[in-house]
């Protein structure tokens, strides 16, 4: 589901009562299932009081929170009016329906703790589980009959991290001379590399004339080295080693299958391989550019004069593309959901094919081990 659009007057939902889809437990942990549970103030410490307290729930890939609102439509058989409860998200988290009143279960807790079982709800509104869906999940509807109420049980999310054995060795070991050095949470490094590749998505514009030597007009000197670095560390991270790793040889360096997966996976869940895309498809007229110089230079007998800043500016968008590429191929790298999600964009990378021979990489990638793919794209 798309929680991104913050035109939230014009949205249209996933399904009649909202955009909130309940799957079945996995052996794995989808990000975009991660919410927080954030108190009404969050100047003010201490434990939740379960009667008097009210609590925000915020999705943590795209920062919006959990909204309870209603909304009238037109009943067919009826002919009258309705009250529809509607589950969705805003930005807003002073929005009116944001703030949910939590309800233990046959429980006595005066305060919110882990492995209740619990019930949200705003103004006599609870979220409860609607109909089944063709794929076995479920809509999440509301309902004003709290005995319908859902039962919903909060856990602290822990992810499979790098040498875990070593890092708890090292904890027991350590003293207070000697502290002790984590590696940041995987989600939160997807964020992080999400939030660096969409600055410079943002940043990149392709030149209406000759005359402008970059793509990236506001740009310091230092941006282009940064940018570098992040997709290395990024790739790095895809492949399994430690974001604060150093000199990864790829190919001949081995980590652990499982986290490699989990963080590729992850990429995905968290839009980074989409704003990656993006910044592709957006650097399209700079392929063209470059085919067409090429063109040029070989039917004339004469060298085509092209501009010093026209030549720097196609340099640069090939170097940025390269890049991305790069990261790309790493993303998918036996793969298979990722490569599935990325060939549905198949002609975003066709586009490069002819200047990017990473670009011919990753189709191979994808056409040559996913039998899905090879069933479905090859002849379209």
């Amino acid at each position: 589901i798309d929680l991104t659009d913050d035109n939230e007057e014009e949205r249209e939902y996933a399904h009649d009562s909202g955009d909130f889809i309940l799957q079945q437990y996995a052996n794995f942990v989808n990000s975009d299932s991660l919410w927080f549970v954030e108190a009404k103030s969050l100047l003010t410490g201490g434990p939740i009081r379960l009667k008097t307290d009210r609590v925000r729930l915020k999705h943590m890939n795209t920062g919006r929170y959990l909204l309870v609102t209603t909304t009238e439509s037109l009943n067919e058989e009826t002919g009258e009016m309705e009250e529809t409860i509607i589950l969705t998200t805003t930005h807003k988290a002073n929005m009116p329906g944001t703030l949910l009143t939590v309800n233990e279960v046959n429980g006595s807790s005066k305060y919110l703790t882990y492995g209740k079982a619990l019930q949200i709800g705003y103004d006599g509104m609870w979220v409860q589980r609607g109909e089944i869906t063709d794929n076995k999940s479920y809509f999440a509807t509301g309902t004003q009959d709290k005995t319908a109420a859902l039962n919903l049980i909060i856990h602290r999310y822990t992810c499979v991290t790098v040498g875990i054995e070593a890092e708890e060795e090292h904890e027991e070991n350590a003293t207070a001379n000697a502290p002790i050095s984590k590696e940041p949470q995987d989600v939160y490094v997807g964020l992080a590399a999400r939030g660096y590749l969409r600055k410079y998505h943002n940043m990149t514009v392709i030149p209406r004339n000759d005359s402008i030597s970059t793509v990236w007009p506001t740009a310091t000197r230092s941006d282009m080295e940064f940018f570098r670095g992040v997709v290395q560390k990024v790739v790095n991270f895809s492949q399994g080693f430690p974001i604060s790793s150093k000199d990864v040889q790829l190919g001949i360096d081995k980590a652990d299958a499982v986290v490699r997966v989990q963080r590729q996976n992850l990429l995905r869940e968290q839009d980074t391989l989409e704003v990656v895309l993006r910044m592709i498809n957006k650097l399209i007229p700079i392929t063209e550019k470059l085919e067409h110089m090429r063109r040029t230079t070989t039917t004339k007998r004469k060298k085509s004069v092209r501009s010093d800043e026209e030549q720097q500016m196609v340099a640069m968008g090939q170097l940025v593309l390269s890049k991305c590429f790069n990261l790309l191929y790493y993303s998918i790298l036996d793969n298979q959901e990722n490569q599935i999600y990325v060939a549905d964009h198949m002609p975003v990378l066709l586009a490069h094919l002819g200047t990017q021979p990473l670009a011919g990489k990753c189709v191979t990638e994808m056409l040559s081990k996913n039998i899905e793919l090879q069933e479905t794209k090859i002849g379209d």
